[in-house]
């Protein structure tokens, strides 16, 4: 079953659009938040309805006992801020809102996962709260050190005093002197707050993404920090819905078999 269901956010002061998809014939023994990728606006509504199919949630759902839900928020690569805090709403409102609503167990096994920009934040999230055992990263933009040496890729025509900046995702990276080291912006500066023997992260990327290289330096990081991890590069996946697709599965697949 799928759901679109609109919920008040104490945490984030605003409605937010969720889509929900829960097992058709038993109850949930897991619950996956997964954050979507970059959208936009004018599209994000649109978009958010596509992703179910294009992942084959439903059938995700039934086939792992699993409920998913993916909330619709804003461009800002999940990023807290004091007046937005996506730390607080995805490790703790979130999860407790659908529960509430699908009667699942408050002692149900919680995953985060994340698309892209999602992938960024599932990471950048789940080391800043310590809210969940096992991360998912599909395809994760892993672009803080684009955004700090000025890559044309993920600037485009905007610069870093640009009047127009504080409406692009670009923002919230800011300021740039510290992004390297910055725990709050920086994903991968965060994982060494991950706990070493509670946490596994799965990640996955298609060789012919440009963020692929981007995601063999979270490999890296993931090394140099003693991390439980494992990584899948999907060959020739592209940065598309049928790579997304195929990661998202054999992450699951592969967390399903370490039970």
């Amino acid at each position: 079953m799928v759901d679109t269901i609109k919920v008040w956010s104490e945490v984030l002061n605003t409605t937010i659009l969720l889509k929900v998809v829960v097992p058709d014939r038993v109850s949930s023994q897991k619950l996956m938040i997964l954050l979507h990728g970059k959208m936009e606006p004018e599209l994000s509504t649109e978009l958010l309805e596509l992703l179910p199919e294009e992942l084959a949630l439903e059938e995700l759902s039934n086939e792992f006992g699993m409920a998913v839900v993916i909330p619709l928020m804003e461009n800002r690569y999940y990023i807290s801020t004091k007046d937005y805090d996506c730390n607080q709403f995805v490790s703790w409102e979130l999860p407790n809102l659908v529960m509430n609503k699908y009667d699942i167990s408050d002692s149900v096994e919680q995953i985060l996962a994340g698309v892209s920009m999602g992938g960024f934040g599932a990471t950048l999230i789940g080391a800043r709260t310590g809210a969940f055992q096992k991360i998912i990263s599909i395809s994760g933009a892993y672009i803080a050190n684009d955004v700090k040496i000025g890559n044309p890729e993920v600037w485009g025509n905007l610069l870093p005093n640009s009047q127009r900046l504080n409406k692009s995702f670009l923002y919230y990276f800011l300021p740039l002197e510290d992004l390297e080291q910055s725990i709050d912006r920086n994903a991968l500066a965060a994982l060494p707050l991950f706990q070493k023997d509670k946490t596994v992260i799965v990640a996955t990327c298609g060789t012919k993404d440009w963020l692929y290289p981007r995601n063999l330096k979270l490999v890296e990081e993931m090394e140099n920090n003693r991390l439980q991890f494992k990584f899948y590069p999907l060959e020739n996946g592209d940065h598309d819905a049928e790579c997304f697709k195929d990661g998202l599965w054999k992450a699951v697949e592969y967390l399903e078999a370490l039970e």
